[in-house]
């Protein structure tokens, strides 16, 4: 090492990409864009859900075969997405709604023939950091128990058991990844500066925290691609890995 001069560091590691197969995304925001988006560089064929006619037309000038589909409508129903029978992988990234719980779970039969019969091979939730609580600032990994409080909460760990009871049916790789915060391109703190004046009542709570878990989008994306290429006994797992120091900016 020359004296003087910091060692460079070393690349960060990047899972490889598996063979293109057909990626179905339930619920194409912002996780499920990013995710869209670069397999689809990679040569898969994706599609997926949204909610409106305007979402829709910007998906498929991505590439995406979109179909709107507002699961808390009384007459919602799979029949119509016909990607979704010729799906390999299917990510879910829809959250369970008040009153309600799971959306895709209280449509059983349609979701257990529809995998039943078509080309799953793996399947990936998306869940919460919630599920543990107020754990005081203590270091939290994948065998904390879970202690629910908030509504959204304990409906997250509803959808998580119900999805794995799904899968216990099917022949899948399945994994559950608990995400927290979520930033990435237009979602950094200076962008939530920016929109002070709008922030949600959960977002402006944040402020009395000392720690929060926070995972950038690329680090979901390539944990998404690692888990393509691992069988999993279908347990959670918990990302980011370890709490960062929560900084106020004003």
């Amino acid at each position: 090492m020359i004296p003087g001069i910091a060692p460079k560091p070393a690349a960060p590691p990047v899972a490889s990409v598996p063979q293109p197969r057909h990626m179905f995304v339930f619920g194409a925001g912002f996780v499920g864009r990013y995710v869209s988006e670069h397999l689809l560089a990679q040569g898969w064929q994706v599609s997926g859900t949204c909610t409106s006619p305007a979402k829709k037309r910007e998906l498929e000038m991505l590439g995406v075969k979109a179909s709107v589909f507002d699961a808390t409508e009384s007459n919602s129903s799979l029949q119509s997405i016909h990607s979704l029978q010729q799906a390999t992988h299917l990510l879910i990234s829809i959250p369970p709604i008040p009153g309600i719980g799971d959306p895709l779970l209280n449509l059983n039969e349609d979701l257990r023939r529809i995998l039943s019969d078509g080309n799953l091979e793996w399947l990936c939730y998306l869940s919460s950091t919630s599920v543990y609580g107020d754990c005081g600032g203590a270091l939290v990994d994948e065998d904390h128990m879970v202690n629910p409080k908030s509504e959204s909460a304990k409906l997250r760990y509803e959808a998580e058991k119900g999805w794995l009871n799904l899968v216990n049916h099917l022949n899948l790789s399945a994994f559950i990844f608990r995400l927290g915060g979520i930033y990435g391109p237009g979602r950094s703190a200076l962008d939530t500066l920016a929109k002070s004046n709008s922030l949600s009542r959960r977002q402006k709570l944040r402020e009395s925290k000392q720690y929060t878990a926070r995972i950038h989008v690329a680090d979901i994306y390539q944990a998404v691609l690692a888990s393509m290429s691992t069988r999993c006994p279908r347990f959670p797992f918990l990302m980011p890995f370890l709490p960062l120091q929560f900084f106020v900016i004003s």
